[in-house]
Order: structure tokens, then C-alpha cells, then sequence
């Protein structure tokens, strides 16, 4: 939203309102003094005087402190924080707008990654991570849009304790402040191995098979170590993580680059054999002793690989070698073989289906509003309709939907599960009508989880008027302050500005510590929301 031009704060003229962000509110503005372009974060003291602790077992000074200890850093790839200022109006922090697209946004794009490239994101972040944290400086909520990727394809780190411009819903908290402990580097070293283990599962939106590691890759090790329950189990800082990538990185043997034989002629055993133990990925696994391959490999040291070339003698040999008409008969006997299994497989498929008759309850089903009976017709496939183009977690879950059979206990969950997958493949259409028939199916016993994906699913795709109706149903069944709080902003989206602060303030009434209910009634009662 554009600001009148005589809008100021300090020496700061106001631009553009960039909106509600965690714990207060952000502005795009020129600094007066020397017309650079900054964003302008502002924390009212109304949140100062509710929210005790910005962040758990820290005070707003210490936080405070924290940041100005940021002003101090000039590194490129660290978003620079020019300046923070307290008064009565609360605290305000200049810092540098991020370069580029956050890593969600980059991704989303359809950009595939192979190792090489993880593995210089992964030295890149911890490296920028490591300084900070040299300097007692925590990041806090590393997470997707946390990190930036400029047109040069160059990584930044954002959103630093209080710079935080995004509502990050797929931040994974370590394990101790969960249990109520307090944030330390080995924190967010948790935080960056679960975003980065993400990454390479293929976690993240469209990218799915995008980094393919084995099994025994060490960069697996490294993310296991980095996300161990316990602090003191993991590594203690960044700096600590770094050197452990750099062994890791350092044994290229672990992983070469295949190797092939030389495209020439017959090739020597002991030639071949030193070939195929200098690439382990081409030698097939021992048996289970280990030492009858290695005879095997032994006894055949005086062959060659390569038979000699075929000529005319071997095409017609003598009576006294093999008949011309050897290789017409080994032919004939493989296609006989053929047709007899072929005849098999046949004879057992019909024994099969003369012992289970398919019904209808015994084929798989998509979910249908209708009871289902075994005289009704059997409903279309949900997944049929998709384009056949479909890869990844949108196939996986079209999948799923189809293989699943009748009513079961896990029957709803695995439904939620393909929603979810449906989703994350930007599949909306048919995460939004498998949710829909879901909540009518006749195997919902519990309708709460599949109303509260459909609420989120409604405000994500931009419907708050349904998000709003599914929402007062589920407060019907069993309040809560994040179903308040999610309402609030339905109605606020439709225009309700009062309704929407009366429903905030019941999600504040059963959690008074929230700040993310706080932030938008101060951004709601400021006047400052207009309704689209």
C-alpha cells in the first residue's frame, strides 16, 4: 500500500507499506540523510508491554543488543542492519532489503539441483552462519524464506532475530525448545540440517527426485549428526559443522565418477579387473563371506574380455567344429521356452481368477460423498482426470488415492496424507476436491482434522469466505486460539474489520501470549488494513 510522501518515521520517509510481519510491521523507505532505500521494521510498544520475551529466556534488551552487535557485521551475504532505534513509540530497525527470491520462491520456479550444487549451498550458508555466530550472534528461525538466492545464483542469509519478515510455517524448532529450553548455536545448526535434509529428500516444492543421494552418502551422516536430539550431540556451532563438511567433501573416493573401459580391443583380466576395483559402483556386491567372488575374480586372470572378431572361417565351420545349424536350433528352443512360460503365466492368471471373482468392493475406489453398496456403479478415478504428464509427489499421491482400499482406521489419515502431497505439487484443484468429498465420506469419524486442512487449505488458495464456514464449524466442536485466530483473519479478508478484532481478541483471551494474534489487532485497530 502506498504511503503519502510526508510520511516519516525519524529521519526515514515512508514508501510503501509492506504489512503485518512478525511482531510488528514493515515499510520500504528512504533514509533522508543519504537517499538509500531501506525497510523499516517497527515494534510498537503495545507488543513490547504484552510479549515479555521475544524469544524464550531472552529479554527485548538482550534481543536488542544482539542487533546492534549485527550493525557491526559488513559481510556480503548477510543482510546488513544499518541502524536500531528505541523511543516511545516502541523499536525500530533499519536494515538492507534481501536481494533475489527466497529459496521457497526459487524452487517453486521448477530449478532442479544436483549434488555438486548442494553441496556449495551447504558451504556457502555455513560459512556465513559461522561468522555470525563467532561474532554471539543467533539466527534463530533458519528456515525456506530465510534464504535468498540473487540473480547470480549467490546465497543470503535474512530475517536475523528481530529483522524477521516472514511468517514461516514449515520452521522446524529444535527439539529443546520444544520441551521449553533455550535457543543456542547448536540450534540453528538443527535448523539448517532440517532445512538442508529437506532439500535433498526432495521436501520442498517441486523438488521432488531433484538431488539424488545414496543411502551411504556421508552428507546424510553430516545432517544426521547436525539434527540429534540433545544439544551437546550435535555440532556446537556453524564453524564446527563447516570443518566436518570440508572431511567430508575432501575424500573423493567415497564417491567417484563412473569409469568405463577403453572403446578398443580385447582387454587384459588384470586391466580390467584394477578398472572395476577403482570404481566400487560398477562391482556387484560380494556374497555373504566376501571371499567367493574374489576366486572368481582370481580365476579367470589369464582370460581376456573380448572375444576376436568374427570371420568367415568361424562362419562356416567344419564338420569338425559346431554346425552351421547350431545357433537356427538355440533360437528355436528360446522361443519354444518363451511360449511355454507365456502359456504358464496364463494357466495361473485364470486359476487365480476362478478362485477370486472381482467385485466391486475388491477394485480400488476414490473417495465418493454417496454411501458406497455393491450394486452401485463404481464413481470415477480421481486421479484418471489428472494430466498424464504428472511427476513426482503429484504422482505419488494420485498413487495413493487410487491403491486405497475400503473402510480401515487409517483410511482418513492416508486420504490427508495425498491431500497433503496433492499440495506440495501445486496441485490445488485436486488437494481442494479431495478434502472436499473427504469431509462427506462416510469414513470420517473425526471430522476436526479434515476440517482444519480445508480451513488452511481455503485461506491458502485465497477463499476466506469458505475458510470462514468451515472454521465456525470446527469452533463448534472444540475451540482453540489458532482456529480463532485463523477465523479473524478470514473475516478481516472479507471485510469484518469488528468481527474480525472481536474473534482475535477470543483467540487473546485463551492465549495472551501469542504474537502473532497481537501484531494483526494492533495492525487491525490502527486503521491502517483496507479491504481489497
Amino acid at each position: 500500500m502506498k504511503i503519502s510522501p510526508a510520511a516519516l518515521i525519524g529521519p526515514y520517509r515512508l514508501v510503501e507499506n509492506l504489512g503485518v510481519v512478525p511482531r510488528g510491521k514493515a515499510y520500504r523507505a528512504i533514509d533522508a540523510r543519504s537517499e538509500l532505500e531501506v525497510v523499516l521494521k517497527v515494534i510498537p510498544t503495545s507488543v513490547i508491554a504484552r510479549v515479555e520475551e521475544p524469544e524464550p529466556g531472552v529479554s527485548w534488551q538482550s534481543m536488542i543488543s544482539e542487533m546492534r552487535q549485527l550493525t557491526r557485521i559488513d559481510r556480503n551475504g548477510i543482510v546488513s542492519v544499518y541502524e536500531v532505534i528505541e523511543d516511545e513509540d516502541g523499536i525500530t530497525l533499519a536494515f538492507a532489503p534481501a536481494d533475489g527470491l527466497t529459496l521457497r520462491a526459487h524452487l517453486a520456479g521448477g530449478t532442479r539441483i544436483d549434488r555438486t550444487t548442494l553441496i556449495a549451498w551447504i558451504g556457502r550458508l555455513l560459512d556465513l552462519l559461522a561468522e555470525a555466530h563467532a561474532q554471539e550472534i543467533l539466527h534463530r528461525h533458519l528456515g525456506e524464506d530465510s534464504v535468498r538466492i540473487d540473480r547470480h545464483g549467490q546465497l543470503h542469509l535474512a530475517d536475523f532475530g528481530l529483522t524477521q519478515l516472514e511468517f514461516d510455517r514449515v520452521l522446524q524448532p529444535p527439539p529443546e525448545l520444544q520441551e521449553g529450553g533455550f535457543h543456542s548455536p547448536a540450534s540453528d545448526v538443527y535448523q539448517l540440517a532440517a532445512l538442508l535434509h529437506r532439500l535433498a529428500a526432495g521436501h520442498l516444492r517441486d523438488t521432488v527426485g531433484a538431488v539424488a543421494l545414496a543411502p551411504t552418502d556421508p552428507l546424510l551422516s553430516l545432517f544426521e549428526k547436525a539434527m540429534r536430539e540433545a544439544p551437546e550431540d550435535r555440532y556446537l556451532d556453524a564453524g564446527e559443522m563447516q570443518i566436518a563438511l570440508r572431511e567430508v567433501t575432501e575424500d573423493t573416493t567415497a564417491h567417484p565418477a563412473p569409469q568405463t573401459l577403453p572403446a578398443r580391443g580385447p582387454v587384459p583380466a588384470e586391466e580390467a579387473l584394477a578398472a572395476l576395483r577403482a570404481a566400487p559402483q560398477l562391482r556387484r556386491p560380494p556374497p555373504r563371506d566376501g571371499r567367493e567372488f574374489e576366486t572368481r575374480l582370481t580365476d579367470i586372470s589369464s582370460l581376456t574380455l573380448s572375444p576376436p572378431p568374427p570371420t568367415a572361417a568361424h562362419r562356416h565351420k567344419s564338420a569338425a567344429g559346431r554346425p552351421p545349424t547350431a545357433r537356427p536350433r538355440r533360437r528355436l528352443i528360446y522361443v519354444v521356452a518363451l511360449i511355454l512360460a507365456a502359456l504358464a503365466c496364463g494357466a495361473a492368471v485364470a486359476r487365480w481368477l476362478i478362485r477370486h471373482p472381482p467385485s466391486i468392493d475388491d477394485t480400488p475406489i476414490s473417495i465418493a460423498p454417496q454411501e458406497r453398496s455393491p450394486s452401485a456403479e463404481s464413481p470415477p478415478d480421481a486421479a484418471s482426470s489428472q494430466p498424464a504428464s504428472r511427476t513426482g509427489a503429484a504422482q505419488r499421491a494420485a498413487t495413493a488415492v487410487d491403491a486405497l482400499p475400503g473402510p480401515n482406521p487409517a483410511f482418513v489419515d492416508r486420504q490427508l496424507i495425498a491431500a497433503r502431497d496433492l499440495i506440495l505439487a501445486d496441485d490445488d484443484e485436486a488437494a481442494g476436491t479431495l478434502l472436499e468429498e473427504l469431509l462427506l465420506s462416510p469414513d470420517l469419524a473425526d471430522p476436526l482434522p479434515v476440517l482444519d486442512a480445508l480451513a488452511s487449505f481455503y485461506l491458502r488458495t485465497d477463499r476466506p469466505r469458505k475458510a470462514g464456514k468451515i472454521l465456525e464449524r470446527a469452533l463448534e466442536i472444540e475451540p482453540n486460539t489458532e482456529r480463532h485466530y485463523q477465523l479473524g483473519l478470514s473475516q478481516a479478508a472479507q471485510g469484518d474489520i469488528p468481527g474480525a478484532l472481536t474473534t482475535l481478541r477470543q483467540a487473546l483471551a485463551s492465549d495472551p501470549t501469542s504474537e502473532n494474534v497481537i501484531t494483526v489487532i494492533d495492525y487491525l485497530e490502527s486503521g491502517q488494513y483496507r479491504h481489497p
